[in-house]
């Protein structure tokens, strides 16, 4: 018997990831949307590659994607807490 596959907009993917760079841990954030922890971590690493996309889907362009958009931010220096 064959296991189907389910299959996820890039859409669906790319909210996913915002949610892990917000500060949402991924095990949290994938026991509510229903993955494993490892096709989030995928997710996530695709997304900071600028490779993540949807089912079916061609690969797109980093600019067609925008995919600095959800590419965590690092605080800059004034905003870091002074040591």
């Amino acid at each position: 018997m064959k296991i189907s596959r389910r299959s996820y907009t890039a859409k669906f993917k790319e909210l996913a990831v915002k949610r892990v760079n917000a500060g949402e841990s991924l095990a949290v954030t994938a026991r509510k949307l229903g993955q494993s922890e490892q096709t989030l971590r995928n997710w996530v690493k695709a997304a900071k590659t600028c490779k993540l996309n949807g089912a079916g889907s061609k690969f797109v362009t980093p600019k067609e994607m925008n995919c600095h958009a959800y590419a965590p931010t690092m605080p800059s220096s004034s905003e870091r807490p002074k040591s």
